[in-house]
């Protein structure tokens, strides 16, 4: 059975809308607005003399991860018809592949996780997969608030930034990941995943965080959708990269350049 992705998200927009903190795949938000955003959150904070820890989390394979039932009872809860939630699941219970060694295929096995690389759809489900952990995040009541709104939490797609106003309230948040990860078969990657913090007290040395039973790293850039954000007392961007980035393009155009 085919699912018309146009006439889905027409259907059913407003089922399928994920929360305002995933950037990711929607009309009228890009990685500018999640940058913004951060940018604000941040500066809140340095400007009442706070430190705000920012942590970056890294999930390994996160869109081959999506527990299918975990994913159709979240969009049952959702409140989508029974004719649309009966086609994915028909969908999901008829994926199959197989593995092609030189001109000798595998024999086919059943896929029984994860939506499909670069289908229309996808994001969107994964999305719709990752709002509970937002929902967690905002519950627990921690104070990393702007204009008495929840933005403790940043996502476009898997990429995640988390906010904290103290390192404890990290603390409390990475425990909630952890349970998040459990209850939805997530997988965190903690070697990739680290800690930095912005703000008069940066440079303080910190406890330990740990993600996954194992121990953040303390650094003092993170890299966040092509960003290179920089520890240090204020909110800072490092654009050396791209000035590089920029000079190989350049002389490679120039070096092909026919003599006059």
């Amino acid at each position: 059975m085919q699912i018309n992705t146009q006439n889905s998200l027409v259907l059913f927009g407003k089922q399928m809308c994920s929360d305002k903190l995933q950037f990711g795949f929607k009309a009228q938000s890009s990685c500018s607005h999640a940058i913004y955003t951060l940018r604000t959150v941040i500066d809140h904070h340095t400007r009442s003399s706070s430190t705000a820890t920012v942590c970056a989390l890294d999930i390994s394979k996160a869109f081959d991860r999506v527990d299918h039932f975990a994913l159709l009872r979240l969009l049952i809860k959702r409140q989508l018809t029974r004719n649309f939630i009966s086609i994915l699941l028909d969908w999901f219970t008829k994926c199959y592949a197989c593995v092609r060694w030189g001109a000798v295929y595998s024999y086919s096995f059943h896929i029984i996780s994860g939506v499909r690389q670069g289908g229309l759809l996808s994001p969107i489900l994964f999305a719709i997969y990752m709002d509970p952990l937002i929902d967690r995040l905002r519950g627990c009541g921690l104070r990393c608030r702007l204009l008495d709104e929840f933005y403790g939490c940043l996502l476009y797609a898997d990429d995640i930034i988390l906010l904290a106003h103290s390192l404890n309230a990290m603390r409390i948040m990475l425990d909630i990941c952890d349970d998040f990860a459990v209850d939805f078969d997530i997988k965190f990657n903690s070697s990739k995943s680290m800690v930095m913090r912005i703000g008069p007290r940066f440079d303080v040395t910190c406890t330990p965080l740990s993600l996954s039973g194992c121990e953040l790293k303390f650094v003092t850039s993170v890299k966040y959708l092509g960003v290179c954000l920089i520890a240090g007392k204020c909110f800072r961007c490092n654009v050396e990269h791209v000035k590089m980035k920029f000079y190989r393009v350049f002389n490679a155009i120039y070096s092909t350049r026919k003599p006059s």
